[in-house]
């Protein structure tokens, strides 16, 4: 079955601005950043990405990502992603539990009104660009229980006449200890295999 996946549009992102008086702050940081100025900017920039960042989101909200997280998306690993065609991506995967989840909305959402403070020219005609520069989408991330990689050859002689088979709990990751099988092209029949220990 395909990944389920919620979007958070932007109207979501003004109720949470909303609840925290966060438009009028940006509004006195974009009036007062000097554009032409690295120093300003840059701090500008930190200013920015922290008062979006440490935003609490209204209870009512909170209760629907948690319901959301929990029923909808399977309480499973997700992947927290910028959704706008015009916006560059900013990705986070494998966010687990319903408090980093929306940590990490926060933080992407944080990352891209960055990027939008960035290309800023002039101030308070952009505040909503930068506050909202995009929806955010929650693609769930079911995570593998084994997983592995099969060769057509024997990895050790490069012979043809056996298979070599290695895979390990959860996602394979080949700089991680695994296990290794190698059968018998004609019989499917395991020749030798080589198993890590359990942690």
């Amino acid at each position: 079955t395909a990944p389920r996946a919620v979007c958070v549009p932007k109207n979501t992102l003004k109720l949470i601005a909303q609840a925290n008086n966060l438009q009028p702050k940006v509004y006195q940081l974009l009036s007062e950043t000097n554009f032409t100025n690295t120093t300003s900017r840059e701090k500008g920039k930190t200013t920015l990405q922290k008062l979006i960042g440490t935003q609490r989101i209204p209870k009512s909200l909170a209760d629907t990502f948690l319901d959301t997280y929990l029923n909808y998306l399977e309480e499973s690993h997700v992947q927290v992603r910028t959704a706008h065609a015009d916006s560059p991506d900013f990705i986070v995967d494998s966010a687990y539990q319903e408090a980093v989840v929306i940590d990490t909305l926060l933080d992407i959402w944080s990352q891209a009104s960055v990027r939008s403070f960035e290309q800023v020219s002039s101030s308070s005609d952009h505040i909503h660009a930068v506050l909202f520069p995009a929806p955010l989408l929650l693609i769930q991330q079911k995570q593998a229980i084994a997983s592995g990689v099969g060769y057509s050859f024997d990895l050790r002689t490069n012979l043809k006449n056996r298979i070599t088979i290695q895979g390990m709990w959860g996602v394979f990751d080949s700089t991680q200890p695994f296990d290794s099988y190698y059968l018998d092209v004609a019989t499917l029949t395991t020749v030798q295999e080589t198993i890590q220990k359990k942690a």
